[in-house]
């Protein structure tokens, strides 16, 4: 089974307390599934962020600077789809 850091403030139970053991291991799964979500949840927000600043942008009349700041965003854009 593979180790992590848990920092000095989480209580480590004894090896022969299965149960707290347990506890610890639902714990840990139930902390790395929340962090997993709320980064999925920050990247479609971020996507969505720059989609709503192309369309903003692309509704202005054109020039040269608003024109590289969408080709910019719109690489942001790609990247975060990749």
């Amino acid at each position: 089974m593979p180790s992590s850091c848990l920092g000095y403030k989480i209580p480590v139970p004894p090896k022969s307390k299965k149960r707290e053991w347990s506890a610890l291991h639902a714990q840990l799964a139930r902390e790395r599934s929340e962090r997993e979500l709320a980064a999925k949840i920050a990247a479609v927000r971020q996507k969505h962020d720059l989609q709503l600043e192309i369309a903003r942008l692309e509704a202005m009349p054109v020039n040269e600077g608003r024109t590289k700041a969408i080709r910019r965003l719109r690489r942001r854009l790609s990247e975060s789809n990749a």
